[in-house]
């Protein structure tokens, strides 16, 4: 039997951190591999929650494709300004930790 269990928990900060750690954790795994599994134990109110989830490569690009359409536009309005066209870039430096993302 599965139950679905809503629990707030945006105000623990220790549990956000935990999340956070998680993430992270699953963004720098599924760089360099097609699938990373989360696991989270969570304790809210005395009461004990187990989070279990692999997540594959193109859930987490769907997941967060509306974050890499966001770089865009700063990225063409670079190229407006320094009156240049990106066939003009020869190298780039990668910088921050989305450009772990292999869709990036």
């Amino acid at each position: 039997m599965r139950l679905n269990i809503v629990v707030e928990i945006a105000t623990d900060s220790q549990q956000m951190d935990q999340i956070w750690e998680a993430a992270r954790d699953a963004k720098h795994t599924l760089s360099s591999s097609k699938s990373a599994d989360i696991l989270l134990s969570l304790v809210i109110s005395d009461d004990s929650y187990t989070f279990e989830k692999t997540l594959n490569r193109d859930e987490f690009e769907d997941l967060t494709s509306d974050l890499l359409e966001r770089t865009k536009e700063p990225i063409n309005d670079l190229f407006s300004n320094a009156d240049h066209d990106p066939e003009d870039v020869d190298k780039i430096l990668l910088a921050g930790g989305s450009t772990r993302m292999a869709q990036v």
